[in-house]
C-alpha cells in the first residue's frame, strides 16, 4: 500500500501555509489554517491509530454514507462537523505550528508499507476502516479541504 497522493496533496498543503490567515465568508467561516490544521490533524491522528490498532477488535460497519462517500471520492459540504478531537485551537494555528504538523505527517506516511492490511482506523461516523479504507478516506478528506482552500486562496 503506497500513499503517492497523500504525498502529493501534503506537498500543496505545504504551500499553502503563507495563506493560513486567509479567510472568505462566501466560501467556509474558517480560514485556510483552520482547514489546514484540521486535516493534518486527522492524517496524524489516523496514520498514528492504524499501527496500533488490534486486528481481532475489528468490527465491520455498514452505513449508507461511507459507500457513497468511498465511491464517488466526495464528501458533500456543510453535511458533517469536525469532532472535538480534530477541531483545531485557533490560538495553536501558526505557520510554525503547521509545519510542525507537516513534518510529523510526512514522517507518518512513510510508515504506511509496514502497516499490515487488516489493521484499522475507528473513524467516528464511518465505523472501522482497514487499511485500504483508511487511505481512501484520507485521500478523499484531504482533497475535500484543499478543494476549500483553493477556493479561499483565489
Amino acid at each position: 500500500m503506497t500513499a503517492n497522493k497523500l504525498v502529493q496533496q501534503i506537498s500543496e498543503m505545504e504551500a499553502l501555509v503563507n495563506k493560513a490567515s486567509l479567510v472568505n465568508d462566501a466560501v467556509s467561516n474558517a480560514s485556510i489554517g483552520w482547514h489546514l490544521e484540521h486535516t493534518l490533524m486527522v492524517l496524524e491522528r489516523t496514520l498514528t491509530a492504524l499501527p496500533t490498532s488490534i486486528v481481532a477488535d475489528y468490527k465491520p460497519k455498514s452505513s449508507f454514507r461511507k459507500t457513497i462517500i468511498l465511491f464517488t471520492k466526495k464528501i458533500p459540504r456543510g453535511v458533517a462537523k469536525a469532532p472535538k478531537a480534530v477541531s483545531p485551537n485557533l490560538e495553536k494555528i501558526t505557520n510554525e505550528n503547521l509545519i510542525i504538523r507537516i513534518t510529523s505527517v510526512k514522517k507518518l506516511l512513510g510508515t504506511i508499507p509496514s502497516i499490515s492490511s487488516h489493521q484499522f482506523f475507528s473513524h467516528p461516523f464511518f465505523g472501522d476502516l482497514k487499511l485500504k479504507q483508511a487511505i481512501r478516506f484520507l485521500e478523499i478528506h484531504t482533497n475535500h479541504h484543499l478543494k476549500i482552500m483553493r477556493e479561499i486562496g483565489s
